[in-house]
């Protein structure tokens, strides 16, 4: 949705779904109030520990597209071994009230091979 008041409407969508072996999940996203997106989600695969990672755009980047890459915020260097385990309960993505420009984020990663 973009302004105030009036009808909400979609005005951009997409699957951010890199084409590599890598799992993504646990997203969060937020805009902030000039239409900068940055997204934060945990990562991990056969080669890679459950990690931290970050993607965005600026306003002025194509629409749909996650044109500023992605990078990792914290690599794991474990796994949670327990399959009945929770992950990511507390992933947020949110913007400071004060400037609405300042993105915070929080997500979880493990440091040593555990059940939990």
């Amino acid at each position: 949705m973009r302004g105030l008041g009036g009808t909400p409407s979609v005005y951009q969508q997409g699957t951010y779904a890199p084409a590599d072996t890598e799992g993504r999940w646990m997203g969060s996203i937020a805009m902030d109030h000039v239409g900068n997106i940055a997204m934060g989600f945990s990562v991990s695969s056969g080669t890679v520990y459950p990690s931290i990672r970050y993607t965005g755009r600026y306003a002025s980047d194509p629409l749909g597209v996650m044109a500023q890459g992605e990078a990792t915020l914290m690599a794991g260097t474990g796994s949670q071994t327990h399959s009945a385990a929770r992950w990511g309960d507390y992933s947020s993505l949110t913007l400071d009230p004060i400037d609405d420009c300042t993105f915070w984020y929080t997500n979880e990663y493990i440091a040593v091979t555990s059940s939990a």
